[in-house]
């Protein structure tokens, strides 16, 4: 049966009807049975090895052995009516699939499950569902800001349909015009640029440092140098002194852009689950998110791979950005910060991470100029 609680809550024991429950790295995805494929649409893997696990639980989970060495598991469990219910009013909608997804839950900020709702051929929306009362703000900030980039002329942002924050599970919708069955691409090109380049454009603002998001991170890192060994903090300490000496400027960042994160209709990206959005970081962070997440987690290089990653694409990046260095540190600095305060302690799980990190602030701050 599902372990977690939340999970338990939308969900109910004793259907006619089967879910299939798929287990991977932590993380959680129930479909129903008889709607696998279009479920399947919520995983999206950085690996070629979870590509095809995938696409072999489409084809085989009927198969019993292959459920079992697949970590699948078949339930006779469905949505809960009282939760159809508040999905049907909130979307307005009476007939579809619903396919659940649940992060790891080391963090209380991953207290939280994204349901995919759809039809045969296509998806409808995505609904953030939670019981968390902190995590209930952060879907009310979420929806904010997608509601003001959209006043700014920006359409390739999901368009808020709703929230429900009265219940106790707590609900919050955005319309999605994904195709079905679409694979993530590790790409890196022109195209992503000019999504960050009109993000900036359109939400650029002349304020202080110190009034910044950006500043509030860096003085979070200050007080966490005991999570470093005693080079590492040199590093860090020296990245730090550096930001806080650069004269940027301060725009609209999603806070994830990913090639997981972002989807494309008739080739133009549509970007989706800005949760860790902010108004206030340095422009064109994104673009080194994106970057080192594409290669650390979507190619498994190295730091040094992906610093020689980062050469590579140097000249293409800079006809975008006009120091991609100092903004690379800023990055880096960023990143560390977040990371570690989303950790609430737990910093053995996110070390090997931290590592590398601080790996390529060092290579930036010391061997390029």
């Amino acid at each position: 049966m599902l372990k977690n609680d939340l999970l338990k809550k939308l969900y109910r024991e004793g259907s006619s009807s089967a879910s299939l429950v798929f287990e991977h790295d932590a993380k959680v995805w129930v479909m129903p049975e008889d709607a696998v494929e279009g479920g399947m649409d919520m995983y999206q893997p950085s690996s070629r090895g979870g590509a095809s696990i995938k696409k072999s639980i489409i084809k085989k989970h009927k198969a019993p052995f292959y459920a079992r060495s697949s970590k699948t598991e078949k339930l006779n469990i469905e949505l809960n009516r009282d939760v159809r219910k508040q999905l049907q009013d909130l979307l307005q909608i009476s007939d579809f699939h619903v396919a659940t997804y649940m992060g790891e839950l080391w963090t209380s900020q991953n207290d939280k499950a994204v349901l995919q709702i759809y039809g045969d051929n296509e998806i409808y929306a995505y609904v953030k569902v939670t019981t968390n009362a902190e995590n209930a703000k952060r879907f009310e900030s979420e929806a904010k800001a997608l509601r003001n980039l959209r006043d700014a002329g920006i359409e390739y942002v999901p368009r808020v349909i709703g929230l429900d924050l009265d219940g106790e599970v707590k609900m919050f919708a955005q319309a999605s015009d994904k195709p079905m069955g679409q694979d993530v691409r590790l790409e890196f090109n022109e195209q992503i640029l000019d999504i960050v380049k009109d993000l900036v454009n359109k939400t650029k603002k002349d304020i202080d440092y110190k009034d910044s998001a950006f500043c509030e991170s860096v003085e979070f890192l200050k007080t966490q140098m005991d999570v470093f060994d005693k080079e590492q903090q040199s590093i860090v300490k020296k990245g730090i002194e550096m930001v806080e000496s650069f004269d940027l400027t301060f725009a609209f960042s999603h806070g994830d852009y990913t090639p997981w994160n972002i989807y494309y209709v008739k080739d133009e990206i549509r970007l989706f689950d800005l949760e860790y959005c902010s108004d206030s970081m340095p422009a064109y962070v994104d673009v080194f998110h994106y970057l080192s997440q594409t290669a650390l987690l979507g190619k498994r290089f190295t730091a040094q791979c992906a610093m020689r990653e980062y050469e590579h694409r140097l000249e293409m990046i800079s006809e975008y950005v006009d120091d991609p260095r100092t903004t690379f540190i800023c990055y880096l600095v960023w990143v560390i910060s977040f990371y570690i305060k989303r950790a609430e302690g737990n910093i053995d799980r996110i070390r090997e991470a931290l590592d590398v990190w601080v790996e390529m602030l060092e290579y930036l701050i010391k061997y390029l100029k």
